[in-house]
């Protein structure tokens, strides 16, 4: 089972999650860096959001929120041009499973909010 659609068995401390199973390192990995470029976002360090946000990519540049975590970066460091082909991906890549419903609506939220 893909670790996205795992449930954690317990939770250590409030951070660390403990699953049951194997997974795909790279993907796990990928998502853990798709969250720490959002952190980034939020504390409005743009480099490091976008330098996470290719990591996720890199990792695992099939899953839609590694795209979404990269567009939304590109998108605040100004690079639109480059966040609205990240973001596009992430819409077509989400279509094909209902579970990134979410990532397409961000992903489409911020694609008209940068095409205006």
């Amino acid at each position: 089972m893909p670790i996205a659609q795992s449930k954690p068995i317990a939770f250590i401390g409030g951070n660390t999650y403990i699953y049951r199973g194997r997974f795909e390192v790279p993907l796990a990995a990928a998502i853990s860096h798709a969250v720490r470029s959002g952190h980034f976002l939020r504390v409005k360090n743009l480099e490091d959001a976008v330098a996470e946000g290719r990591e996720a990519v890199r990792l695992g540049g099939s899953d839609p929120r590694t795209h979404l975590a990269l567009g939304l970066a590109l998108a605040r460091a100004g690079q639109k041009e480059e966040a609205i082909h990240e973001l596009e991906t992430t819409v077509r890549q989400a279509k094909a499973d209902p579970r990134f419903r979410i990532a397409e609506v961000r992903a489409q939220q911020e694609l008209g909010r940068l095409k205006i």
